[in-house]
Formats: C-alpha cells, sequence, structure tokens
C-alpha cells in the first residue's frame, strides 16, 4: 500500500480517494467504512475548487490591472513624444529632465507599486501647476483616472490574495485529513481480512 504524503498533490489524493471508495462499496465487510472516505474526498474537492476559484479571481484582478497599467503606459509615452516635439527633441532640456529624469518607457516599467504611482503623481503636479506644460496639460485627466484605476483594481487585489491564501489553508486541512484517513485505512482492512493482505492491498490506487 502507497501512503498519502506531503509529496502527494490533491489530485492524486482525489484519484486515490475515489479508487479506495469504490473498492469499499464492492464488498458488504467494508462498505461501512465508504461514507467516511466519501466525506473527506467531497471536502478536498471542495477545497480544492474554491482554491482554484480564488486563485483564478487572483489572476483575473491581476490582468485587470495590466489593462489599466498599459494605458497608463500608453499615455506617458504619448506624452514624453508631444514634450519632446516642445523642447524640439532636446532631451536635455531643463523642461523636459523636470518631467522625465528617465526614459518614459523606464518610467512607467514596473508594474503598478509605489514607484510608478509617485512617479504619475509627481508628472500629474507638474502638468496641474507648471505653465510651461499648458500644451500638455490635456493628458492630466486620462492619466489622473488611470491612476486611481490602478488604485482601486490593486486594493481590489490585495482582497483576493488574502482569500487566495485563506482557501490554500482550508485546501491544505482538508488534504491533511483526507491524507490520515486514507492512511488509517490500511491497519484498519487489515483487522477485517487478517491474512489476506493481497485483498487489502487491492482497496489502494497504485500509481
Amino acid at each position: 500500500m502507497q501512503k498519502l504524503t506531503d509529496s502527494h498533490s490533491s489530485a492524486h489524493a482525489l484519484r486515490a480517494l475515489r479508487f479506495a471508495i469504490l473498492r469499499l462499496g464492492s464488498r458488504p465487510e467494508t462498505a461501512g467504512f465508504a461514507p467516511d472516505v466519501l466525506a473527506a474526498r467531497t471536502a478536498l474537492a471542495t477545497a480544492n475548487d474554491a482554491l482554484d476559484t480564488a486563485q483564478t479571481a487572483r489572476m483575473a484582478a491581476t490582468a485587470e490591472m495590466g489593462w489599466i497599467d498599459q494605458g497608463i503606459d500608453d499615455t506617458a509615452v504619448q506624452l514624453g513624444l508631444e514634450l519632446r516635439a516642445l523642447v524640439m527633441g532636446d532631451t536635455n532640456d531643463p523642461r523636459y529632465k523636470r518631467l522625465f529624469p528617465i526614459a518614459p518607457s523606464e518610467a512607467t516599467r514596473p508594474f503598478g507599486g509605489d514607484a510608478q504611482g509617485r512617479f504619475v503623481e509627481v508628472l500629474l503636479q507638474h502638468l496641474d501647476q507648471d505653465d510651461d506644460f499648458a500644451t500638455l496639460r490635456h493628458h492630466a485627466e486620462p492619466l489622473r483616472e488611470l491612476s486611481v484605476k490602478l488604485a482601486h483594481a490593486s486594493t481590489a487585489r490585495e482582497a483576493l490574495y488574502i482569500e487566495e491564501a485563506r482557501a490554500e489553508a482550508r485546501r491544505r486541512e482538508a488534504l491533511d485529513n483526507a491524507r490520515r484517513l486514507y492512511n488509517l485505512l490500511y491497519p484498519r482492512l487489515l483487522l477485517t481480512f487478517p491474512e489476506q493482505d493481497g485483498l487489502v492491498e487491492s482497496f489502494f490506487w497504485k500509481s
């Protein structure tokens, strides 16, 4: 009999438990063991599905953040192009350096996060307050809206990360319970079928 250990995945455990349930139900002497195994398998399958749902929701939130972040990147790059035209291509012009001490693509490279947030905030302050950039001011509102959306999306994703961690803990507990129950079947079946090791072994899935 191959015990279920920490190295076995939930998918492996689910298959082994299903096999055991079918074998236990095949004989009147062991049919009474099947409900507990079925309950453990059902709990594990439910926890496994909940974790998959939580992970997928978090991934979807990350995709939404990526879309918003791309909008910020595109706006910053377009702003950089228009600023470059304003300074006649001289990227050493103090006005250019004020908005972009580093290249626009480099400044927006971080995916969300504090660094990008600070860069956008400084950019907005210059666009709002510095008349040197009056002709570029039309970029401020779209950039501000995108920045707010990204902040909200980031907050929403953080909540999903927490739910994912909880779902992971619930799945871990269900998997531990299922492993213990499965591994205890062997001595119980030995007592049920003394001196019939081959029959006892037949109740367990061989991967």
